[in-house]
């Protein structure tokens, strides 16, 4: 669910429907998903009360989980590779 945005979550009956992808590089929605059809998913009863808390703090706008940027993904998987080097991160 890192992209979904909070209209998509129903906390109240526990789903989140997929109805649009987002393009992170152009950083805006496209619509529909990749397969044309929407996809009702439910979400894991335990999660629940992290997802109230999240959207509580949001005030239900904008997207459930931010993605970083690829740039910071690229670094954060460099620094983490286990075949890099100690010395190649300092």
């Amino acid at each position: 669910m890192p992209l979904s945005k909070w209209p998509a979550v129903d906390l109240e009956h526990g789903t989140v429907t997929i109805c649009e992808r987002y393009d992170r590089r152009a950083g805006e929605d496209r619509e529909g998903t990749k397969s044309g059809a929407a996809r009702v998913v439910p979400i894991r009863p335990e999660l629940v009360p992290l997802l109230n808390a999240m959207h509580e703090a949001s005030g239900g706008a904008g997207l459930v989980c931010p993605l970083p940027s690829e740039r910071a993904m690229a670094r954060a998987w460099w620094l983490l590779s286990p075949s890099t080097s100690y010395a190649a991160r300092r």
